[in-house]
């Protein structure tokens, strides 16, 4: 881990404020907020807001939640909430909606992406993310998620504390 770019890191409260500036512009340009289709809830451990965090980790599996999940949901609101909590030595952020929902082989190519054409530019959010993890700290971090298809996904990521 490169002990400069340490220091670059923002704050987690940082990246929640620009997490939660990211879920309104996502929500107008899809129009949910005008019709009131979006509930955030955030838990957040306020004992972790002052550890660092790299950038563009927490918002496009926010993003992902509300894209994939949320803007398909067909009855009226969709609820997405925002965890964060104190782990012995690491960080637990969990990013859940009550959207469309997840099968397992669907988690599993996201997790576990195959190699992609040049031109296929589709689906990079958390296979960017992960690569971010792993070049920031290695096996020191872990992402996975669960979900039931038409019910719910949860996102789950631990990093360490910084």
């Amino acid at each position: 881990m490169k002990k400069n770019s340490l220091r670059k890191k923002p704050s987690i409260v940082k990246r929640i404020s620009i997490t939660n500036i990211g879920i309104f512009i996502i929500a107008c340009i899809l129009g949910i907020v005008a019709t009131l289709k979006l509930n955030v809830e955030y838990h957040i451990d306020r004992g972790c807001l002052d550890y660092k965090m790299p950038r563009l980790i927490l918002q496009p599996i926010v993003e992902n939640s509300i894209v994939h999940g949320l803007a398909e949901k067909e009855d009226d609101i969709g609820h997405l909430k925002i965890s964060l909590e104190e782990e012995n030595e690491s960080i637990l952020f969990t990013v859940e909606d009550d959207g469309r929902g997840m099968t397992q082989e669907e988690i599993e190519c996201l997790l576990h992406p195959k190699e992609r054409l040049d031109d296929d530019n589709t689906s990079i959010g958390i296979e960017n993310v992960l690569g971010r993890l792993k070049l920031n700290f290695g096996e020191q971090c872990a992402v996975w998620m669960e979900g039931r298809q038409g019910c719910y996904t949860r996102t789950f990521l631990r990093i360490p504390k910084l």
